[in-house]
């Protein structure tokens, strides 16, 4: 029987090959066993390799990094262009928040090149929306000017010392906000 056939008729049948088979089922399959682990060989080593060469790119992409974030054309552009994209950073709906996660202050956070054109571009800081949280609602109207006879055990006295605290930050970044706008009409929401 050839070893196509022989294979075709073990596998209808669920009878046991003899030893005789079992035999010649081993004889059968040794080559083919021994080119699929070189060939598993083959591919572990080119995986390797792959692996090796990846590594190898990923190095040079970093080398390059610096040399071409240096390179970038964002650097090229004059200080009036880049204040130009940065108005059309601002939001069109409605006036900019007091949010370092938005235009304009996220602009003075990505370099020192941008900090100083967004901080001397007063088109940028003449739009503002001023917001007021829930929770600084109703806690000034027991307001005592003596905050420094606040017993700390008094939960709303340390609530109202907090907000206290964080409006007067608020006040000061507001007039700073304002002063940069220098001569340009104010819009000004709350």
């Amino acid at each position: 029987m050839v070893p196509e056939a022989w294979l075709a008729h073990s596998l209808g049948t669920n009878d046991p090959p003899s030893e005789d088979e079992k035999q010649k089922f081993h004889a059968l399959v040794a080559d083919p066993l021994h080119k699929l682990q070189e060939t598993d060989k083959r591919i572990a080593d080119l995986e390797a390799e792959l692996n090796l060469l990846k590594k190898e790119r990923s190095d040079v992409q970093d080398s390059l990094k610096g040399y071409l974030t240096v390179m970038a054309p964002i650097r090229g552009l004059p200080d009036d262009v880049l204040c130009d994209i940065f108005y059309h950073c601002l939001p069109s709906h409605r006036n900019p928040i007091l949010s370092t996660s938005e235009a304009p202050l996220l602009l003075t956070q990505v370099c020192s090149k941008w900090r100083s054109v967004a901080l001397s571009s007063p088109a940028l800081w003449a739009r503002l929306h001023i917001s007021f949280s829930h929770d600084h609602r109703g806690l000034f109207r027991n307001y005592t000017p003596n905050l420094w006879l606040w017993s700390e055990t008094n939960p709303s006295e340390v609530r109202q010392a907090k907000a206290i605290k964080i409006l007067g930050r608020r006040v000061e970044v507001i007039k700073n906000w304002l002063a940069r706008s220098g001569t340009c009409p104010l819009s000004i929401s709350l």
